[in-house]
């Protein structure tokens, strides 16, 4: 993954309202490692506390909704054989 994709896909899926509502531009970061910390807590946070806004995952979790697509995967897949 090129680090401009990734840059544009965590400003489209939600660093952008973090900003706007006093998260990291806020902040002047003396080293990488720094900001690396808060990035690291906010997509803990993305993924594992806020719930997910798709038409199929009915209020959970993205973490939540990829442990139970990787569990019907498993279930799938055993039934195949």
């Amino acid at each position: 993954m090129t680090g401009y994709y990734l840059y544009s896909k965590l400003w489209r899926s939600g660093v952008s309202a973090h900003i706007g509502t006093g998260g990291f531009r806020k902040k002047i970061y003396a080293t990488i490692e720094e900001l690396q910390v808060d990035l690291d807590a906010w997509i803990d946070s993305y993924n594992h506390e806020r719930t997910h806004q798709g038409k199929m995952c009915c209020g959970r979790t993205p973490m939540a909704t990829f442990e139970d697509g990787k569990r019907i995967c498993r279930e799938k897949s055993l039934n195949l054989n």
